[in-house]
C-alpha cells in the first residue's frame, strides 16, 4: 500500500474495490455499489473493507 493507492482483492484475485488519491481519496468498489470521497486514506479504506465484509457475509452466512 502506498499513500496514493490501495486495493482489496479476494484470494482468487477478484478485485473488491480500490482507493485512489487526487485532492481527496476516492473509494470505489468493483461492483459499483460503493463510491465516495474521503479526506483520509484510512476512512476510504474502511469504506471498502466494510463493503467487502458485507459481501462476504452475504455469500458465507454464519
Amino acid at each position: 500500500m502506498t499513500a496514493d493507492f490501495w486495493s482489496a482483492s479476494r484470494s482468487d484475485g477478484t478485485l473488491l474495490g480500490d482507493v485512489t488519491r487526487s485532492d481527496q481519496y476516492a473509494a470505489h468498489s468493483a461492483d459499483n455499489a460503493v463510491t465516495g470521497t474521503h479526506s483520509s486514506l484510512e476512512s476510504a479504506r474502511s469504506q471498502i473493507e466494510a463493503h467487502a465484509r458485507w459481501l462476504h457475509s452475504r455469500t458465507h452466512p454464519a
